[in-house]
Parts: structure tokens; C-alpha cells; sequence
């Protein structure tokens, strides 16, 4: 295993493993700080290839530890809404962390400071010397690139987000606009309801398909002869959306890469 990385500002601390060009955070210190009982308490909303577990050093001797990839911690920070914490400590302490975490956490991974503390020993001669500069030159473009992207994502997640933790067209089209060429609510809702695709019925619920329930909140109506129900998408649904999406424009054009939207 890498060698961790402590990040400590006296209040709250974040144990960091480089993995390649990116990192994994421990989830323990991480859900902690978050105001989580336990680490699995945050861990039920990432999805399985954004955590993961193994062996590390703690107090009680080496044990199996949970943690989240570069692109699951930004998800769980994005996802911890303060303002709908209900117990007054804990959303205090979890605006600090935030706060923390965003000002000066990122910054610094994203200057690769983390590179920098777990360098390993200078080469043997000059020219070994400058291939390892050359090539921490090269993970650390790459590795603040990837921060760059996903970054305002996370930050833009808890302002897409309603108070139920679901998401308005609106915003689910503003999500996914690198995907589909930057279609808008009403174009973006066509296209869900076009025979490629066939996601949702001409009033905007969908289909029924498994899990239907997971993906999408249907708000009936309450009154109105001619209005429609209200469908709103879940965080497990953005993710079901995202699949397909990919897979639908990867069909109609060299544009899209499958995977390459995070």
C-alpha cells in the first residue's frame, strides 16, 4: 500500500493514499467529519467502482478499511448538504469541514503538493533524474486536469440539488449538457421521449421499467383536470441516465466516447 497522507488542521483530519494519478480517501476520518454515525452510512450512495476496501495501518493494528476514489469523495462532499442537517453542532462542524476541504484541501492537491510529499528518492544519475521529473511533470498536468473538471461539478451538485435530494429537468438537463451538445430542458426532455431512447411517456413520467422507483420521484396531481404529474430524478437515477446517454450518443456519433464522462 501507498503511503498515507495526513491532513490535519488541528479540528479535522483526512487520511490520503496516491493511486496512480489520483488518490483514495479513507472513509472512516472522511464520514466522521461529515456528521455520519459510520463510515457505511455514507458509503450507501456511491457506487461500487467510486469505493472499495483494504488493508491499512490504524490503532488497532492493520485492518480492512473503506475508501472512496478521487471522483467518490468529491460525490459524498458535493452530496452532505449543511443547510439540511437538522442538528445545529453537527451542521456547523459540517460548513467547517466543507469549508476547510474546498479553501484549502483541493488547493493543495490540486498545486500536487500530495505528489511532492511521497516522492521517491532521487535517481541514480542525471538523465534517470529527468525522466522522473518528466514524468511527475506529466501525473501532475494530468492529475490537476481531472481535479479541474470534476471539482465545480461537486461544488454545482448541492445547488442543483432540492431539499428531497432530487433533481428538476432543468437541472438534470444542465448535468448532463457535455453529453448531449448542450440541449436544454425542453430539447433535452424530447429527446428522452424519442423512439431511440424511449425513457419517458408524452406527459414526462417514465416507462415502467425495474426500478423505476429508485430512479425517479412521480409527484401526483392534486388538482386540474388537464395538469400532469411531476417527475423529479434521484441521485441513483442521474447515474441511470448517464449509462444511457453515453451509450445513445456513442451510437450516433465519434464525439462520445463510452466512459468518458465521469
Amino acid at each position: 500500500m501507498s503511503e498515507i497522507q495526513l491532513f490535519d488542521n488541528g479540528e479535522f483530519e483526512l487520511r490520503i493514499v496516491p493511486d496512480g494519478d489520483s488518490f483514495k480517501v479513507q472513509a472512516p476520518g472522511l464520514a466522521r467529519s461529515l456528521g455520519f454515525n459510520e463510515a457505511r452510512d455514507m458509503l450507501r450512495t456511491v457506487p461500487e467502482d467510486e469505493k472499495g476496501s483494504e488493508i491499512a495501518p490504524t490503532l488497532g493494528g492493520n485492518q480492512q478499511v473503506w475508501h472512496v476514489s478521487e471522483a467518490g469523495f468529491y460525490r459524498v462532499m458535493g452530496q452532505r448538504q449543511a443547510a439540511r442537517i437538522k442538528n445545529d453542532a453537527i451542521r456547523k462542524q459540517v460548513t467547517r469541514f466543507q469549508k476547510w476541504v474546498f479553501g484549502d484541501v483541493l488547493p493543495r492537491l490540486r498545486r500536487g503538493e500530495l505528489v511532492a510529499q511521497t516522492r521517491t528518492p532521487i535517481p541514480e544519475d542525471y538523465a534517470a533524474a529527468l525522466r522522473r521529473l518528466a514524468d511527475e511533470v506529466d501525473a501532475r498536468a494530468i492529475a490537476e486536469k481531472q481535479r479541474d473538471e470534476l471539482l465545480p461539478l461537486a461544488e454545482a451538485w448541492s445547488d442543483l440539488m432540492e431539499a428531497d435530494g432530487t433533481f428538476d429537468w432543468a437541472a438534470v438537463a444542465q448535468i448532463f449538457a457535455r453529453i448531449t451538445g448542450g440541449l436544454g430542458r425542453n430539447n433535452f426532455l424530447d429527446l428522452l421521449r424519442s423512439d431511440d431512447l424511449k425513457i419517458l411517456k408524452a406527459n414526462n413520467t417514465p416507462y415502467q421499467f425495474k426500478g423505476m422507483d429508485r430512479f425517479f420521484k412521480v409527484i401526483p396531481t392534486k388538482a386540474g383536470r388537464d395538469a400532469t404529474p411531476t417527475t423529479r430524478v434521484t441521485a441513483d437515477g442521474l447515474d441511470w441516465l448517464r449509462k444511457r446517454l453515453i451509450k445513445h450518443f456513442n451510437h450516433q456519433s465519434t464525439l462520445f466516447a463510452i466512459g468518458e464522462i465521469a
